[in-house]
């Protein structure tokens, strides 16, 4: 049998021992310190010069004194001499200059475990799980996934910043070098940023809080393009299909007589199509003047541009000597599969301004084709407004004709951030 316990080194009372009341007080004393531990300061390493009956302290690095080669261990102080002890993994000990209550680790040493509490709930300073949590990183998990769950019904996750100039975001990083961000970084948009190299960001879309999205370098021409095997057909490379328009404005565009205008849009899915609708800003000044609208099939390319495929319907015509909203729809529709089609507008009257719809990139009705051949690819761009200067007016009068395969579409207004569609969509949602 030992002189002392195994965990706390208490002095045991032995048979014949003398003075047994000397070895009752020691472990009493050591006790005293131990249960409840609570201790000064654990960053100090040389002992104070007036220490106090019954002072404790952890030895940090480096002691000096009375205190060398004991780091790392309990100072105790009794009867104007210093015992020291070895903390037990597992430990805990209130540290006073810190204010806060300590878990001594096999890893990481001693661990701040809980502040102050206030109306029953306590407060965690820093909170490592399988890591080490720092005065910047207060919460630090090491782990192959992490679950937030809602607590009946729903969950929210907030991101809170001071003010407008500060940052409220989530950082993409690969081997702890960032490569993508996400928040609103600086103003009170929504950014999407990436970097090759942790230190350089550059903005890739920008939501600002009016609604309106902006890509300052444009949309990255590897997903938007691919070989064409067959021009509006089910097997049409359009990059990201499901993005949808942000209708910005309207904006008054002039239509010339006797010329048909071209505006593209792509649908991904099967879709119930209505017809077409044309909001005419400015009646034409031509007595009887008509509009006529169609639909059509992107079709083959052909040369430096792009043929009109099948015509798919012709809502035929309304007057345009009076302003107002037109609107051209067949009550039964028609069932679009997924791939390109152009709506087709013409007028035989001078003077006619309709208000188009302005749509920022990106959207499912703004890319138009480019190029020519089987592998042409598709790019940004606005209204495809050249079949031929001058069509009959009969063209206008009598309907469309079933295919433009001679006349390529051409000369189209190409922009980066915006398109101009003269006649919108019009289509049953029910079926989407």
């Amino acid at each position: 049998m030992t002189d002392e316990t195994a965990r706390l080194n208490l002095p045991f009372i032995l048979p014949a021992q003398t003075q047994k009341h000397v070895t009752y007080n020691e472990g009493m004393l050591r006790l005293d310190h131990l249960v409840q531990l609570s201790v000064k300061s654990r960053s100090i390493s040389t002992p104070p010069s007036a220490p106090l009956e019954s002072d404790s302290y952890i030895i940090s690095a480096n002691s000096t004194q009375a205190w060398a080669g004991h780091e790392g261990e309990l100072a105790l102080f009794n009867s104007g001499t210093w015992s020291f002890v070895e903390p037990q993994k597992g430990w805990r000990a209130w540290i006073a200059d810190e204010q806060a209550l300590f878990l001594l680790t096999e890893a990481e040493g001693w661990l701040a475990l809980t502040t102050t509490s206030g109306d029953d709930r306590e407060e965690v300073e820093r909170l490592g799980i399988n890591a080490t949590a720092d005065d910047t990183n207060r919460l630090s998990i090491n782990a192959d996934a992490s679950l937030f769950n809602h607590a009946g019904t729903s969950h929210r996750l907030s991101l809170n910043k001071a003010n407008v100039g500060e940052t409220a975001s989530v950082i993409f990083q690969s081997n702890f070098s960032a490569r993508a961000e996400i928040g609103l970084t600086g103003d009170d948009a929504l950014h999407m940023k990436v970097s090759a190299d942790g230190n350089n960001f550059t903005d890739t879309m920008i939501m600002k809080t009016d609604g309106r999205v902006h890509f300052p370098n444009g949309l990255n021409a590897d997903l938007l393009t691919g070989a064409v095997d067959q021009a509006g057909g089910t097997e049409t490379v359009t990059g990201p299909p499901n993005l949808i328009s942000i209708a910005t404005r309207r904006r008054a565009f002039s239509l010339d007589s006797k010329r048909v205008y071209f505006s593209p849009f792509y649908v991904d899915r099967t879709t119930r199509y209505l017809g077409a609708k044309v909001a005419v800003s400015q009646a034409s000044n031509t007595s009887g003047a008509l509009m006529r609208v169609g639909l059509y099939r992107l079709g083959l390319p052909i040369d430096n541009g792009w043929s009109v495929g099948n015509r798919l319907a012709d809502y035929g015509t309304q007057a345009v000597d009076v302003a107002g909203h037109k609107t051209f729809a067949s009550e039964q529709g028609i069932s679009l599969m997924p791939g390109w089609y152009l709506l087709a507008v013409g007028v035989n009257g001078e003077g006619v301004s309709v208000s188009g719809v302005e749509l920022q990139t990106p959207g499912v009705l703004h890319f138009i084709p480019a190029g020519s051949g089987t592998s042409a690819n598709f790019r940004l761009g606005g209204v495809a407004r050249y079949l031929y200067d001058s069509v009959s007016e009969d063209m206008i009068v009598t309907g469309f004709p079933e295919a433009w395969t001679g006349n390529p579409v051409s000369g189209a207004v190409t922009t980066v951030f915006s398109q101009l569609m003269l006649a919108v969509p019009y289509w049953d949602r029910r079926s989407w």
